[in-house]
């Protein structure tokens, strides 16, 4: 069993592999997450016409880094349960939760508090998320299930933050509603109405 795991734990790690971690950012002390840059961006405001674009935009983000989040928890011979994840142009993100695996699957419960963190150097977020779910490998290709709780501020091409309330993600696919608040005004974004505004 442990030559199985180990083995599922292996092709995890590589299934989640190919996010760099080419930051060198200092270790420092955890002292809560932060975000001071991105101000000399556009800093639009989300508004119920733009709101589509910035959900997936943020979206797509903040499962990049759970899948980052998850190899490096994945990287050795049996889960850790903290780790650190740096943005591909910019911060890092400390990673602490716990991780069980078995044979064919890995359920997990971690929270990510996100330090200036950007993928891209013009986009950064800052706060913390919790991540719930639960990952399985069948016949090589990978599924996931992730429940996100939390809200996330950004800045750069948008500003403003970006709630998650049990916000399910399945591979990467959700019609969940987000809550934004963004130029002194909060709304709630729902995919599945028209301009998407509830």
């Amino acid at each position: 069993m442990r030559i199985k795991s180990f083995g599922f734990l292996l092709v995890l790690g590589i299934a989640f592999a190919g996010c760099g971690d080419n930051n060198n950012e200092p270790l420092g002390v955890d002292s809560g997450s932060t975000l001071t840059k991105g101000a000399d961006g556009p800093n639009v405001v989300v508004t119920e016409q733009n709101g589509g674009t910035v959900r997936e935009l943020m979206t797509g983000v903040v499962l990049k880094a759970f899948d980052k989040a998850l190899a490096a928890l994945a990287s050795g011979t049996q889960l850790a349960a903290t780790a650190r994840i740096t943005g591909d142009r910019s911060g890092y993100a400390q990673v602490d939760g716990s991780s069980t695996t078995g044979e064919t699957a890995v359920n997990y419960d971690f929270t990510l508090k996100f330090y200036d963190y950007s993928d891209n150097g013009s986009l950064f977020i800052g706060s913390s998320l919790s991540y719930k779910g639960d990952v399985s490998v069948i016949a090589g290709k990978v599924y996931t299930k992730t429940t996100l709780n939390g809200e996330v501020k950004f800045a750069g091409p948008y500003s403003g933050s970006i709630k998650y309330s049990e916000f399910i993600s399945q591979n990467g696919e959700s019609t969940s509603s987000v809550v934004f608040t963004s130029g002194g005004k909060t709304f709630t974004y729902n995919p599945e109405v028209p301009w998407g505004p509830q």
